[in-house]
């Protein structure tokens, strides 16, 4: 089907509300926004792309999708700016720095805006490249983790879930 109206049923979610670049799904009383692909076709993700946010934030995402996610890594690595951020004062790393993330791109679904320091996952502290990896593959195994993004020098919480 093309196109979707209020109310109508998609699986076991009704359309609740229809926005610009999300649609608000319910089932079983909890709310969940699904968040629009910003190509330029007008497509929207297929379902391994879907990150879902419930009403407390958590995102959600199949592993499957987030397979699917790691293979375009190559490409968003071509266009994101990723650099390590040292504290001024003591030299301390503070995380890595996320520019030029791409408008409705993956990263920016997953809540992650330009200018955003990741500085920890699952309470590790990201030190270097290898920590990275190391997390990236620990939170496969995972059924949620939890990433601190330091945004204009406040700490943002971002939770995610991982689904089958």
């Amino acid at each position: 089907r093309a196109v979707y109206n209020l109310n109508d049923v998609i699986g076991d979610y009704i359309i609740q509300d229809i926005f610009p670049a999300k649609v608000l799904l319910a089932k079983d009383g909890v709310v969940r926004e699904l968040l629009l692909s910003g190509r330029s076709q007008g497509n929207v993700s297929d379902d391994n792309g879907i990150i879902f946010t419930d009403a407390a934030g958590t995102k959600s995402i199949s592993r499957s999708g987030l397979l699917s996610l790691m293979f375009q890594a190559n490409e968003l690595l071509r266009t994101v700016k990723i650099a390590q951020v040292t504290d001024a004062v003591s030299q301390a790393v503070l995380g890595f720095s996320v520019e030029n993330v791409p408008e409705g791109s993956v990263i920016e679904e997953a809540g992650i805006k330009n200018g955003d320091i990741i500085h920890s996952v699952d309470g590790q502290r990201l030190q270097n490249a290898q920590d990275a990896m190391r997390m990236l593959g620990l939170i496969r195994k995972q059924s949620s983790f939890e990433v601190v993004l330091l945004r204009q020098d406040r700490p943002v919480i971002v939770r995610y879930e991982l689904r089958n």
